[in-house]
């Protein structure tokens, strides 16, 4: 491996690293990009609708938890409707829902992580981002999959393979995510 492939694993192991050190997993990190994807972080989120229908439907149960915990994280008031709700259903008075079989859409398809690390690769040590098939391992991507692999923490991601990383990198740049 050339020293500018070392090094820019290297840079990538410490990237991925640190992310874990500072406390956060995929699985949170999804969670996020799940509550960014129901809009309950928009001014001009609809809880009241969602109220009438938390008890029967998991979309707006899933929806209106996450609203909850979004106003109690920015330190947001709470109306009392909520206030009341989001108790009872720790309490366990009101039903806690569970997804639909085959679940629910959980944020992963925005969850640049790991396309950003592609891309800061590539601008930081001028590699392709993808390689041609039957082509040596030695795009941004390929970096990538090799420090996902370096990094025990990292077990938890799935998508570990060069051919994953690579249409995830596809997919984020095509919609804008490096902008």
């Amino acid at each position: 491996m050339s020293d500018k492939l070392q090094l820019a694993l290297e840079y990538a192991i410490n990237e991925l690293q640190g992310f874990y050190d500072r406390g956060n997993t995929f699985a949170k990190l999804n969670q996020h990009y799940r509550s960014q994807m129901l809009g309950v972080s928009d001014n001009d989120f609809d809880w009241r609708s969602l109220l009438e229908k938390a008890s029967s439907e998991f979309s707006a149960f899933d929806s209106l938890k996450r609203y909850c915990a979004h106003q109690i994280r920015m330190e947001k008031p709470l109306p009392d409707l909520l206030k009341y709700w989001i108790a009872d259903v720790l309490e366990g008075i009101e039903p806690t829902l569970k997804e639909q079989k085959g679940g629910t859409e959980t944020g992963k398809a925005q969850n640049a992580f790991l396309p950003r690390l592609v891309q800061k690769i590539v601008d930081k040590y001028n590699l392709p981002a993808t390689r041609g098939s039957g082509s040596d391992p030695t795009s941004a991507c390929d970096i990538v999959q090799k420090a996902i692999i370096k990094v025990p923490e990292a077990r938890e991601i799935r998508s570990r393979t060069y051919e994953t990383i690579r249409k995830d990198y596809a997919r984020a740049k095509k919609n804008g995510a490096f902008e």
